[in-house]
């Protein structure tokens, strides 16, 4: 009976060994596996924002280049118009104000201030009219 109990025994604890060592070693490659498509799918990422970041940068220059051509060709076509005879007149309104402008302009805010000076005597007056009524 004891031979039949360590038979079994060492069989069983055979049984443990081998499937252990064999569940271990697809627990350990299952584990590797995950870790390297972990590791891969980060990768992918990190390309995917290195590639964005590029495609920004080439947008921009892109962008930066066409406004500088858009300002460079305005610049010729303005310089053609002239060289075609076009002629603006200025419209400043410093190089246009005539002198009857500026008499117009300084004879209103004459009258103006005159009429600020008068309302403020007529209050004036009328203060000292009602303090010399209230002492009497």
């Amino acid at each position: 009976m004891l031979k039949k109990s360590l038979i079994i025994s060492s069989i069983f604890c055979l049984i443990v060994l081998v499937s252990s060592t064999v569940f271990g070693t697809n627990f350990v490659n299952d584990t590797k596996a995950g870790l390297q498509n972990m590791g891969n799918g980060i990768k992918n990422v990190v390309e995917d924002v290195t590639n964005s970041a590029k495609d920004v940068k080439n947008d921009m220059t892109n962008t930066e280049n066409n406004v500088e051509n858009k300002a460079g060709n305005d610049a010729n076509d303005m310089g053609q118009m002239t060289n075609e005879g076009y002629t603006a007149t200025r419209t400043d309104a410093i190089t246009n104000t005539t002198t009857t402008n500026n008499t117009l302009i300084w004879t209103i805010l004459a009258i103006a201030g005159a009429i600020i000076v008068a309302l403020v005597w007529y209050y004036a007056v009328q203060t000292n009219k009602d303090d010399r009524n209230n002492h009497q």
